[in-house]
């Protein structure tokens, strides 16, 4: 074979090769694309609150191209299909966002809330927020649970202990826990917060962990034990202070809380001042001790 052949033979078989090159990956990514056209279209539908058919509603844009009726076909949008990919989303969602919180063992704070879904059936959904080593914030929808039959506080403090344990999130690193003002969340006797204090787990009404907080907050910790016991002082007078304006039901120095009366969000005579000025003696105590 001459030189002229060879190179004929040599580019006959690279094109050859090219084609089944081609053919290849179009056997493998077609499919991978259309998998991919689905996922969209269920987090699209997921995300509209729409319902499970309308993924075969999308299936009019063949009208718009005309010319690639077959490529749309392939495309799985049925009903089962449209909400497996759904539950596959959430399922992915929610792994990395109890994966982040796990890993970093960061300190983490829940937001509970009240809601019914179109069959007015109760549901509680919980918020989560974690504060990482590297100060990274991450918020998203931890789970939502079903409440049979009334919302007791019980009910709801089952819930979110439930919550938190098929999560594996640890108790210990809970740092705050914010609700509405309905009577089952902040009853004195029967309300969440009323379970929530009861709870050994659960340290947010231990006044010795709120002590030790703001030991671990206060600046300087190298520095000498004068320095740090008028610090201490001042910290205390200024507890002192803030008691003395809430029983006066002087709110100049809460800016956030003078301005929600100001702006007539809350009813001044809702603020429960007994409640403040209690919370400031246990805090007081702690310290003198």
């Amino acid at each position: 074979m001459d030189g002229d052949s060879r190179k004929t033979c040599i580019e006959n078989l690279k094109k050859n090769f090219n084609q089944r090159k081609i053919t290849f990956y179009r056997f493998l990514s077609l499919p991978n694309m259309r998998v991919e056209a689905s996922y969209k279209v269920a987090n699209i539908l997921g995300v509209a609150g729409r319902s499970y058919m309308d993924g075969e509603i999308v299936e009019t844009v063949k009208l718009i191209n005309p010319g690639k009726e077959s490529d749309f076909a392939e495309i799985p949008l049925s009903r089962v299909t449209i909400q497996r990919r759904q539950c596959s989303i959430s399922k992915q969602l929610k792994q990395s966002l109890i994966t982040t919180v796990l890993n970093s063992k960061s300190i983490f704070s829940l937001a509970v809330d009240e809601s019914t879904d179109i069959c007015d059936s109760a549901q509680l959904l919980i918020f989560v927020r974690s504060l990482s080593s590297d100060f990274i914030t991450h918020e998203d929808l931890l789970s939502m649970e079903t409440l049979r039959g009334i919302a007791c506080g019980v009910d709801i403090f089952e819930a979110v202990k439930k919550s938190c344990r098929d999560s594996n999130l640890d108790m210990k690193n809970l740092r705050g826990i914010c609700s509405d003002g309905a009577p089952a969340m902040i009853g004195r006797k029967q309300g969440f917060n009323f379970y929530k204090g009861k709870d050994k787990q659960c340290p947010l009404d231990d006044t010795k962990f709120l002590v030790s907080l703001a030991f671990q907050c206060l600046q300087g910790k190298n520095m000498n034990v004068c320095l740090m016991y008028r610090k201490i002082q001042d910290f205390m007078n200024k507890c002192r202070f803030l008691q003395g304006n809430i029983m006066k039901k002087q709110y100049f120095h809460l800016p956030k809380l003078y301005y929600f009366i100001k702006e007539k969000i809350i009813d001044e005579k809702d603020i429960p001042t007994s409640t403040f000025a209690s919370v400031f003696d246990l805090i007081l105590l702690n310290f003198e001790d």
